[in-house]
């Protein structure tokens, strides 16, 4: 089951950290809103998943760092067997085609660990399914 994203810890950044580890990190300063903004139409990558935020988040840095990648990111909260689980998502595209395309250019590293293309819009229903009301 699908719960509400968390809003990402605004730490200190080193002066040194590269531009790519910057983009990754100001995806947008809340995550709900970043994925709900998202045309429902358009896909993406679930690149890689964990059971902790701060896990999910340093993979972020790292992927962005050592792959230079230059996508926006996206981390939301989801449930995998009642345990907390924080899949980690990569890029924004057109089609389907172009997502799975983007698959064949990522580093052999990367590409092994099984990243599969997914809609936005199928997030964002289960996203707004377990969203509070209010």
């Amino acid at each position: 089951m699908i719960e509400q994203p968390l809003i990402p810890s605004h730490q200190e950044r080193q002066p040194a950290e590269n531009k790519a580890i910057e983009d990754a990190r100001t995806v947008q300063q809340n995550v709900f809103t970043g994925l709900m903004s998202e045309d429902a139409g358009k896909f993406t990558l679930q690149v890689a998943s964990s059971f902790s935020w701060r896990e999910a988040d340093q993979m972020m840095v790292v992927l962005a760092e050592r792959y230079e990648l230059n996508r926006p990111f996206f981390v939301y909260r989801s449930t995998a067997q009642s345990e907390p689980l924080f899949p980690l998502l990569y890029g924004v595209f057109d089609s389907a085609y172009q997502a799975e395309q983007e698959i064949l250019t990522l580093p052999p590293a990367l590409r092994d660990k099984a990243p599969f293309v997914r809609q936005f819009g199928t997030i964002q229903r289960q996203l707004k399914a377990k969203r509070p009301s209010g």
